[in-house]
């Protein structure tokens, strides 16, 4: 590529390369038993064991994943010069951001192979703040059901017992890991929100192909200008300077800065996802104190 490209690239903070190729990263919970996943997923060349997969005392590939996810979170880009390019999306990691200002190729279908000149990207975020964000969407699509049943949600000087309703997912999270999604419902009125709070790592993992470039939510749009420039993506006229994130939900999570701020300050609660999260914070260089 371009040198100086590269370089202002690299002075935007991008990572280079895959977090699963990296030591620190792909052997966090033990090495992944490739050959025992392979069987059911011919397909699979990068992998790692995630928390949720420690959690549920595997060493190969998700059962989940495997029957309701073959195909991984993301779209293929639209780039000025027609090469090939992956967006690999985690949600709440400004993947609206990066939608609105690239196109999406809806002609291009995932077919599980990995072409040599295959480019992909991911965005991460801190595992902390991407959680409370998660939950806050959570919160918003299901409302004071199943988990929430409890939460008696009135404003930012009356929550209710929202505070004992974030301590208890909290714990019931780091206790079920990917068994959180058990509890979604018919009436959902979106069936994948329950992922918002699996780890960052989860998603990646559904991708089989390798990650060339890792973005960060706290620098995306510095970022994702420089590789859209590198890449050749195609861009829109939306074309944000700034992330900016439409949060849905009733609870204003966004703009309660009050309330957010009296979830961070549950200390019990934000050791517990330190530590469940602390593959996130190996693999992207995020400082978990």
């Amino acid at each position: 590529g371009d040198p100086l490209q590269i370089d202002r690239m690299k002075k935007a903070g991008i990572n280079f390369g895959d977090p699963r190729e990296k030591l620190g990263c792909k052997n966090f919970f033990g090495q992944y038993n490739k050959a025992a996943s392979q069987r059911n997923r011919s397909h699979l060349f990068l992998s790692t064991v995630t928390v949720e997969d420690h959690l549920s005392n595997r060493s190969q590939s998700s059962g989940v994943r495997e029957s309701k996810f073959r195909n991984p979170y993301g779209y293929f880009l639209k780039t000025l010069d027609g090469s090939l390019v992956f967006f690999v999306e985690i949600p709440k990691t400004g993947s609206s951001y990066i939608k609105r200002n690239a196109v999406i190729d809806t002609h291009r279908q995932w077919t599980g192979n990995c072409p040599k000149n295959l480019r992909s990207f991911v965005a991460v975020r801190d595992p902390i703040d991407r959680f409370v964000s998660g939950y806050g969407t959570l919160r918003s699509r299901v409302g004071n059901t199943v988990a929430f049943r409890d939460c008696q949600w009135k404003s930012k000087d009356r929550p209710g017992n929202e505070i004992k309703c974030y301590k208890d997912f909290v714990t019931l999270l780091t206790r079920k890991g990917e068994d959180i999604t058990k509890l979604k419902t018919k009436e959902d009125r979106d069936q994948n929100v329950w992922n918002h709070v699996l780890s960052q790592m989860w998603f990646i993992d559904m991708y089989p192909c390798k990650i060339d470039f890792v973005l960060q939510r706290e620098d995306l749009s510095q970022q994702f200008m420089a590789l859209k420039q590198h890449l050749n993506i195609k861009g829109t006229k939306y074309d944000a300077t700034k992330v900016v994130n439409f949060n849905e939900s009733p609870y204003n999570w966004s703009k309660q800065y009050r309330v957010k701020k009296r979830l961070l300050e549950e200390k019990n609660s934000s050791e517990k996802l330190r530590f469940h999260y602390r593959q996130d914070f190996a693999c992207f260089a995020y400082n978990a104190t």
